[in-house]
């Protein structure tokens, strides 16, 4: 008797099941609206280590590992790929004529659907504009960012690892070594989150068939739980005796704080409790707003604009990156 189509969605059900997932590491990608950086640890392991590896051009031509990239992406008139981070700016500074490639910077304020006023405006913008005024679809610019760094990470965990005595059997081969965890801004709604994650899929960092393979963190929550790892080290280094840390843990438990995240492109508030098994509680959903810092250099810009076309005659437009 043939099998049904049911019978075909129970089979893949178990094959998806019998998956397992035992992934050698960590790897969180704060992917922020004026630079990006990564982190990451393993599993059972309480150490965070920040990733430095990104080799970027010096402006005399050589070359130097950083741990911060300028979230800026050059791509040719039709899409495809050219620089990304600090490189793509020097890239599209050197040429003599740049009509045919396309500089995205701050783009990542296309998935925000906020105004000034923290009020919900239209849909997420489906196109981006480059610096010369050309748009295309915010999808290509996203995918294109996450090609590049999981290529980029990948090839770095190789060269760290390779001669690395401590982590030497790590041997991280494809994406079903490593657990995803990308930040974003508290503010965005589920809409903005389901794009991030099918960009992620589309670029290649997850398996359909792993749960949860890509997780999601608000940006403040984060920061709060780092404050709240800084604020334990750092007190129980002065302390020598067996129960300092359950101490510390109790002494703090109740304690209420605000969290203010200000970032390139937007501002993001969490109210946290200290607990007292060493966690942190929620007190309110987190908030915020479109009120980073880049919008103030957009200000300025504006007003410097105006002035000197007031002062030539002439409408003029500045652009700074």
């Amino acid at each position: 008797m043939p099998e049904s189509k049911e019978d075909d969605i129970k089979d893949d059900i178990k094959d998806d099941e019998k998956f397992e997932f035992n992934p050698k590491i960590n790897i969180a990608i704060d992917f922020g609206t004026d630079g990006t950086g990564v982190a990451y640890s393993f599993p059972g392991g309480d150490t965070v280590y920040i990733y430095g590896k990104f080799e970027m051009k010096n402006k005399d031509g050589g070359r130097q590992s950083i741990s911060k990239l300028r979230t800026a992406i050059l791509l040719d008139s039709h899409g495809k790929f050219k620089a990304f981070g600090q490189n793509a700016l020097l890239a599209y500074g050197a040429l003599d004529d740049p009509s045919d490639v396309l500089l995205f910077d701050h783009f990542k304020m296309n998935l925000c659907d906020m105004d000034m006023n923290g009020k919900r405006t239209s849909d997420i913008r489906s196109k981006v504009k480059a610096i010369n005024g050309h748009e295309i679809d915010t999808e290509i610019v996203f995918v294109e960012s996450f090609k590049y760094l999981y290529k980029e990470i990948i090839k770095g965990f190789k060269k760290d690892f390779r001669n690395h005595k401590i982590d030497f059997k790590l041997n991280i081969n494809d994406i079903n070594d490593i657990q995803w965890i990308v930040t974003v801004p508290a503010i965005w709604d589920d809409a903005a989150k389901d794009k991030m994650i099918k960009w992620i899929n589309k670029a290649g960092l997850t398996n359909k068939n792993i749960k949860d393979h890509c997780i999601l963190k608000y940006e403040p929550d984060c920061a709060s739980l780092s404050l709240q790892n800084e604020i334990l080290s750092k007190k129980i280094e002065h302390k020598n005796d067996d129960d300092s840390k359950e101490t510390l843990i109790r002494s703090l438990s109740g304690k209420k704080y605000i969290l203010i995240d200000s970032g390139g492109g937007t501002v993001d508030v969490a109210c946290h409790e200290f607990l007292n098994d060493g966690g942190v509680k929620e007190l309110h959903y987190p908030s915020g707003g479109p009120w980073g810092d880049t919008n103030i250099d957009k200000a300025f810009i504006e007003i410097l604009s105006k002035v000197l076309s007031d002062v030539s005659g002439n409408d003029l437009y500045i652009e700074i990156w």
